[in-house]
């Protein structure tokens, strides 16, 4: 890897080099550049394959996938309404997505993004003193069914 690809893809050195002893690996590559977690692109899959491709075991099979994002787009309002306070949300719930979504579900196991910790990202941000989320994904508000091979990410804030 290049300096930049190699902190594109932290990580993925030790995942390499531990496989080793593994006949069959699947790699399932999330991209973890703060202050967001993304769904790593096709590029990235190519690249981390051929790195990955060259350290693992003469015999045995690997496979690197990205998994498919499942984008929370919540529609929120915040009081007092402030660029400073919107921007605090959005840093909060980036926090708790990269802290907490894994594909297949969140960082506790479940296949679902639990909406408490969703509304406590929205609730902690400093100077807030009241908000309601309206909408997520479009649907009422509510714990967020996440598939297999999808990892949650912030889409698009609707601020009302």
């Amino acid at each position: 890897f290049t300096a930049a690809a190699t902190a594109r893809h932290a990580g993925i050195v030790g995942m390499a080099e531990a496989m080793a002893a593994a006949s069959v690996v699947a790699a399932v590559l999330t991209l973890a550049a703060a202050p967001t977690a993304t769904a790593a692109r096709a590029g990235d899959v190519a690249t981390v394959q051929a790195y990955v491709e060259g350290k693992k075991p003469v015999i045995g099979d690997l496979f690197v996938v990205a998994p498919a994002p499942l984008y929370l787009n919540p529609t929120i309002h915040i009081s007092p309404d402030t660029a400073a306070n919107r921007d605090s949300v959005t840093a909060n719930l980036n926090a708790l997505i990269l802290a907490e979504a894994v594909p297949g579900g969140w960082t506790g196991g479940s296949g679902t993004f639990l909406l408490t910790h969703i509304q406590a990202a929205v609730d902690t941000a400093p100077s807030i003193v009241d908000n309601v989320i309206s909408l997520l994904a479009g649907v009422a508000p509510a714990n967020i069914a996440v598939g297999p091979g999808q990892l949650v990410q912030l889409g698009n804030i609707a601020w009302v």
